[in-house]
């Protein structure tokens, strides 16, 4: 699903910097929230995913 305003992350050299970020949770969207609101929590949450997932963030328990 592609949003207007949506961002797309590459990766182009996953090993340079070395040093890893530490590892930090997902956020979570309360029921409450406005949409701004929701809106930070998703873009939080991709930033997140893609330094997790291409082994750029330390594990959890590290």
């Amino acid at each position: 699903m592609s949003r207007k305003g949506d961002v797309e992350w590459t990766v182009t050299n996953p090993k340079a910097g070395g040093a890893k970020h530490e590892y930090v949770a997902k956020l979570k969207v309360s029921e409450d929230f406005n949409d701004s609101q929701k809106d930070m929590v998703t873009n939080f949450n991709s930033m997140r995913d893609f330094l997790f997932n291409n082994g750029l963030m330390e594990k959890k328990g590290s």
